[in-house]
């Protein structure tokens, strides 16, 4: 899918419009960064490959829509809709598929973080556009029937808590959202209720599960009591944190250098003999990698979907101010969010996948701010 889009890119080109300001200002931000942890890869000597290359693409993908996309855009947002929708069901099938015909007991590791990561970041554009986007009726139910098996895969089948956890987070601030939109409270009450649906079924399908509602039993037993007896994956996060947090802290401005961001914090193999690439919480590692001026940026490139939500422009309705916003908020919650429980930066394909994620969302926005937003064109 991330290949299909950038292949879209010259398709939906205007030649004649002016290039997206969202686009802009957070290609300007990309390079800051990228620039930041080049230099500070340099600086810590040698092993700087990697994270060099690793900055590439966070830079490259806006650059390269910036100079494709131009205002205004047009997207056919029903066509949009329906397109999500299928992409839900897919991962549904894809998963079903390797669980319960190759036996892959954790498909999650087989198709990878930028799949893995897939649904979260597919889901609020998908609540966020819900009952104002669907071609009719027939779709709505079938959307509230691909996300309610897709909350299930997340939080049933691929052993993915935080994105469970994360996805339902996603789904509540959605309904809150919707309480604030036009035209009434009344209308505006039942489809939030009606958007709650999914959530109370899948929640239901997944806690059914004995295996299942043990470990998020586990789970929530470290973070409450921080119990010396904990799930063996639960403890991994627990400790790649600890000692992340304990290395920021002896230096904590600009770090050891993107190279040294694991062994920084976990340098004995005997007492940690799992080496990963990140510590699990991206905020720990960009502040063990690069100190306080690499977590200032990343948390600025999460944010700018949420910031670029509220940037006003003329002429913009009520209800397009309340879809834009809705939806650069929610997107920005699930980077944060994913960030704070896995990897969004530090490794070449996560680099690619929350990159792309963020400038079509802005490219998105652009679209709901405009007259295409309100005749899906």
């Amino acid at each position: 899918m991330a290949v299909i889009s950038l292949l879209i890119f010259p398709v939906i080109r205007d030649r004649n419009g002016a290039g997206m300001p969202l686009l802009w200002g957070y290609f300007l931000l990309s390079c800051v960064y990228g620039a930041y942890i080049c230099i500070r890869a340099l600086a810590a000597g040698a092993g700087a490959t990697e994270p060099i290359l690793d900055t590439l693409t966070v830079v490259l993908i806006p650059g390269l829509v910036y100079w494709v996309v131009r205002t205004p855009v047009r997207l056919n947002l029903k066509i949009l809709f329906q397109l999500v929708v299928i992409s839900l069901v897919l991962v549904l099938l894809a998963t079903l598929v390797e669980r319960y015909i190759f036996d892959v007991r954790r498909p999650e590791l087989l198709l990878g973080n930028p799949f893995n990561l897939a649904p979260l970041l597919f889901l609020p554009l998908f609540i966020a556009t819900m009952d104002t986007l669907a071609p009719s009726r027939i779709w709505v139910w079938l959307g509230l029937i691909a996300a309610t098996m897709t909350l299930f895969v997340l939080g049933g089948l691929v052993q993915t808590r935080g994105l469970f956890i994360g996805a339902v987070l996603l789904w509540i601030l959605r309904a809150v959202f919707m309480l604030t939109e036009p035209p009434d409270v009344r209308t505006r009450l039942w489809a939030a209720c009606r958007m709650l649906l999914p959530l109370f079924l899948a929640g239901a399908l997944v806690f059914a599960n004995g295996e299942v509602f043990s470990r998020y039993k586990a789970a929530a037993n470290i973070i409450l009591t921080q119990d010396s007896t904990k799930e063996w994956s639960t403890d991994l996060r627990y400790r790649m944190i600890e000692a992340g947090i304990r290395a920021g802290k002896e230096r904590p401005y600009f770090g050891y250098g993107p190279q040294h961001r694991f062994d920084a914090a976990l340098p004995d193999p005997e007492t940690f003999p799992k080496r990963f690439s990140h510590l699990h919480n991206d905020f720990v590692t960009h502040w063990v990698a690069g100190g306080v001026p690499a977590v200032v940026l990343l948390t600025a490139l999460l944010m700018y979907p949420a910031i670029a939500g509220f940037t006003r422009s003329v002429g913009q309705s009520r209800n397009q101010l309340a879809q834009a916003r809705g939806f650069g908020v929610l997107t920005s919650c699930a980077l944060l969010g994913t960030a704070a429980a896995n990897n969004v930066f530090f490794t070449d394909i996560s680099a690619y996948s929350t990159s792309l994620t963020i400038v079509w969302s802005l490219v998105f926005i652009e679209v709901l701010k405009g007259k295409e937003s309100s005749d899906a064109s």
